[in-house]
This record gives C-alpha cells, structure tokens and sequence, in this order.
C-alpha cells in the first residue's frame, strides 16, 4: 500500500509540473504539445490559453467547440464573451443573441447584447431595449469603448436627448467625473457652462463669479447651488454671503433654496455653529435632506430642545424612523412634551443593540442576550 501510494503521488506531481510548464509557455505566447495531458483535470485551462492567444487566428468553430466541451465555467463565458464581440464586429446579430445570457460577460457583453436586439427585435421587445439601452447611458461612470456603437445607434435614433445629455453630465459631476463631462459637454447647447462647472468644482470661490452665471435659467441655478455647497466645505462664511447675494438676481425654487440651507446646515453642524440649528429648523421640513434632518435631530438633543427633536425625527422618512436611535429618541421627546406615547419601548428593549438596552433600562427589564 504504502508503495503504490508512493507512485501514485510521484506521478500526479509529474503530471503537475508538466501542467505547470505547459501553462506558462502558452501563456507567454508560446508552443506547446499538451495532448497527452488531455486527461488531465485541469486540462482545459491549456486549451483556453491556447484560444487566447491565438483568438484572432482561431475559427468561430474552434470557440463553439471550446464552449460546448467545457460549459459551465468562467473560462467558457470568457470566450463565449470572445465570441459575441467577434459577431457583433461582423454584423452577425442573430449569432450574437443566440450565445447572449443576461447578466454574463459584464457592460461590454450586454452592450452588444442590445446592439443585436436593436437591430432584430420588433414592437414592445424593441421598445424594452431602447429603455435598457438609455439607462445604461445614463451613468456618472464611464461605460467600456465597445459600448460606443449602441450609444452612437441611440444617437442616430434621437434617443439620446440634449436634456439627457445634461442628466449625465449632472450625474458625472456629482461623482467628480470630469473628464466623463468635458467629453459629454459636446452634446448639449450650453458646453461653456459644463466647462465653467469644471473649473469652479476646483475653485468656487473664484468661478462663482463669473459673468456666465449671470444667465437666470435652471441649468446656472444648478451649478451655481453646486458651486456654492463645495465652497461651503471650506468657508461657510463666504459660501452663505455669495448664496444670500445670489438669491436675490436668481429665481431659485423652494427646493433648490432648501437643497443648498440643508447641505450649509450640515456643515455648519459638523463645524459646532451655534446657529446650525436654527438655519435647520428653518427649512420646510418637506424639503429638508436626510442629512439636514437627522442633524437637527442631534443638535436639538444637544440643546435640549424637544420639540425640534420631535419636528426632525417626525420629518425623516419611514426607514429613518425606524432605526433604534429614533425609536429611543422620538418615546423620550413624547414623554418631555407630554404627548401620547406612540412608540413602544417593549419592543425596542427586545433589540439586542444599544437603545434597545436603553429602553429595557428604562423599564427595568433584562437586557436581550446577544446571539
């Protein structure tokens, strides 16, 4: 026993090594005869290296047969990933959806996956395509260069609209994409004010004096709130004078005014303002942010004011609400108010988290054992 096992380890460690070679030599480009290793476990891992770096010299039946012997496996929805976009640069759609699987492959595969639908399907099929194809457009991230075509197709069908355009840009620059919104600054009529919005994301308190702004419609409204909200993270002072300055030469909506008093709120509550909270509580609490309410959450708790606590706990949307923080919180400024309790500590103190050991304190219950 002891002898056969011997042999049998020396000769699966042989067969190792010989994998082992055979594996960097076709990786690095090179030949090599691995027939006789065609029993082997990790056999196919040769032939893919071998279609990999041969793919422009293999057939599209070399790739069939590859995907057919070895499914499933990452190395087949790699080169089935090889196969659609050799399709899809020859025009070959029904062949592309024919091997399209939603969801294999990443952005670039469901990319030409699209591109084929668009041009084969019909009616309400053709319809879900058009609509998955714009929300892919539609990022603050960069999309993968084979997705170029689909876009460009969009285009051509007046399905990427200048507002669109504007969408992204918005969604790139509130991501700090720059680079993604010089690039779509081509596409809509007010490329200058892209450029401009560039410019003052790294200087504000320079740019948000240029005369370009001085246009009153919706687009410099947005940007100048932008730049106005990245001044107040380093000078509040300033960003407040330049925004009580601006509002009087611009029409800003109620939403747009409370946008920027709850992102200058927040800031001020994290640099200690003892004015944050009136600045907060002033904001219609319809309008207010999340951010802006559970901060005035913690400043009224900070200045014992409970029906502030109350007002900004009561503002926050249900999932808010919900939290232990807020149950805790909200049962304590009901009892200072004398109001009618409407959260049940009961429960809360079954909650294995801080404020459920604080409401069993206050009930003098047992705290809940935690699993």
């Amino acid at each position: 026993m002891m002898s056969s096992y011997s042999h049998s380890a020396k000769t699966n460690s042989g067969t190792q090594k010989e994998f082992l070679a055979a594996f960097k030599t076709l990786h690095n480009g090179g030949w090599y005869d691995s027939s006789h290793l065609k029993g082997y476990l990790l056999a196919p891992y040769l032939d893919y290296e071998r279609l990999k770096q041969n793919l422009n010299r293999t057939s599209d039946q070399a790739l069939i047969d590859y995907i057919r012997r070895n499914q499933p496996s990452w190395l087949t929805e790699d080169i089935t990933t090889d196969l659609i976009e050799r399709f899809a640069k020859q025009k070959k759609w029904n062949s592309v959806l024919s091997y399209y699987k939603e969801g294999q492959g990443g952005l670039k595969t469901k990319c030409y996956g699209l591109e084929a639908k668009i041009h084969t399907l019909k009616g309400k099929n053709l319809y879900q395509a058009f609509n998955q194809s714009k929300k892919l457009w539609l990022s603050g991230n960069r999309r993968p260069n084979n997705c170029n075509a689909l876009f460009s197709l969009l285009r051509q069908k007046g399905l990427i609209t200048e507002n669109m355009a504007w969408q992204r840009i918005t969604l790139a620059m509130e991501k700090g994409r720059t680079s993604l919104s010089r690039d779509l600054s081509k596409y809509t009529k007010d490329s200058d004010l892209v450029l401009l919005w560039i410019k003052l994301r790294k200087n504000p308190a320079k740019y948000l004096t240029n005369k370009r702004l001085n246009k009153r419609d919706k687009r410099t409204r947005q940007v100048i709130a932008y730049g106005i909200k990245r001044l107040a993270r380093k000078n509040i002072a300033k960003a407040r004078t330049i925004w009580n300055k601006v509002q009087k030469t611009h029409s800003f909506s109620l939403q747009e005014k409370s946008d920027v008093e709850s992102y200058i709120g927040v800031r001020a509550a994290l640099n200690h303002s003892p004015y944050a909270l009136q600045k907060l509580a002033a904001i219609p609490a319809k309008y207010r942010s999340d951010d802006a309410k559970v901060w005035m959450a913690r400043l009224a708790l900070r200045q014992g004011d409970w029906h502030k606590v109350l007002n900004a706990i009561n503002s926050m949307n249900k999932e808010g609400q919900q939290q232990d923080v807020w149950q805790y919180w909200k049962a304590q400024a009901e009892k200072k108010l004398g109001k009618k309790p409407t959260i049940n500590l009961n429960k809360l103190a079954l909650n294995a988290s801080f404020y459920g050991f604080l409401a069993a304190d206050q009930l003098r219950k047992p705290y809940v054992r935690l699993n």
